[in-house]
């Protein structure tokens, strides 16, 4: 993390609201990248961002926590999850998918379904790092080092504070959110940081993004029934998704380069 200089005027921290000299944080993990350009042999990752992408070494970062609240972060899942991703060939976190559940309305579209639900403080930190980014995402626009800028997510005033408080351990898992969690097996997924992005065709405040290897989808607010058994924290068998994301993203990929 990179502290400003002293001269500048402190400002609100985002996350505590304290008054605090803020730090360059991260929209995705820094230890995200780090994992991608030492499984491509120091090659930049490939970073997707709305209706962009390239290979890029640098980093989406903007002035937003305190240097408590971005330690929070790391603490309470990024350094976690940084050792639980696909790397090198080894995925520590799909290495744990041994329990499959019968769905029958997955299997016709190739997706299989996990449950986590010996793994609760697993889900817990899942859950907690995609409402972070998201969070992050809502409170202000990132720009993205190639062009362009992040999507504004459009929280309500409610949404906003209760995701700040649960990011706070204030309070719980927050009854307007619902995240999927989906590990990829294709190679393409395992290379590729995706920024969070409005889910097609959604009549729901829905968004996604991805880091090595796995996918995040987020629903706010008004959470379609059918979602609610498949997030990861509050569905009862605590759900993990395994699917093969390739094509879909080669073709996102292929678009965004020829356009």
């Amino acid at each position: 993390m990179t502290q400003v200089k002293n001269d500048i005027i402190p400002k609100s921290c985002r996350l505590c609201l304290r008054n605090r000299t803020l730090v360059q944080s991260h929209l995705i993990s820094a230890a995200m990248y780090r994992s991608l350009m030492r499984s491509k042999a120091s090659q930049n990752p490939l970073i997707v961002g709305p209706g962009l992408a390239s290979t890029t070494s640098k980093q989406v970062r903007e002035l937003l926590l305190c240097s408590d609240c971005e330690e929070r972060f790391n603490v309470t899942a990024e350094k976690w999850l940084a050792s639980q991703i696909y790397r090198d060939g080894q995925f520590p976190l799909a290495n744990k998918l041994t329990v499959e559940m019968r769905t029958p309305e997955l299997d016709d579209v190739g997706i299989a379904a996990f449950s986590f639900a010996g793994y609760p403080s697993d889900v817990e930190r899942l859950a907690y790092f995609a409402l972070s980014i998201i969070w992050r995402a809502a409170v202000r626009t990132w720009r993205v080092p190639f062009g362009g800028q992040t999507d504004s997510i459009p929280l309500s005033n409610s949404t906003e504070e209760i995701i700040r408080r649960h990011l706070l351990n204030e309070v719980g898992f927050p009854d307007c959110a619902a995240v999927i969690v989906s590990i990829c097996s294709d190679d393409i997924s395992q290379g590729v940081i995706c920024m969070p992005v409005k889910l097609a065709g959604s009549q729901s405040l829905s968004y996604s993004f991805e880091i090595p290897g796995m996918t995040f989808h987020v629903f706010l607010e008004e959470v379609p029934r059918i979602v609610r058994p498949y997030c990861c924290v509050s569905g009862a068998t605590k759900p993990i998704l395994l699917r093969d994301r390739g094509d879909q993203l080669f073709e996102t990929i292929t678009n965004m380069y020829s356009s």
